[in-house]
């Protein structure tokens, strides 16, 4: 499944005890492809390298309900 992820706490990055917590924001394959990090950064207000685009990490559609960040589609395993 398309997320992305932004790291909430980056300016801690170089902090012993950086946690890396994230929030993250999942996509349908489309909206995922029209993604614009710079936006999210600003919209959060953080540095675009907070901003990751991943599509490796994410729980499985099947057993929850996740929507699209953008259009608000259930995703399902087609998502994946």
């Amino acid at each position: 499944m398309p997320r992305i992820a932004v790291c909430l706490n980056i300016a801690d990055q170089d902090k012993p005890r950086f946690s890396g917590e994230n929030d993250y924001l999942d996509y349908c394959r489309r909206c995922y492809a029209e993604a614009n990090e710079q936006h999210i950064a600003r919209a959060y207000d953080l540095p675009l390298h907070a901003v990751d685009k991943i599509d490796d990490e994410h729980p499985p559609y099947e057993d929850e309900d996740y929507t699209c960040q953008k259009c608000w589609v259930k995703l399902t395993a087609r998502d994946n």
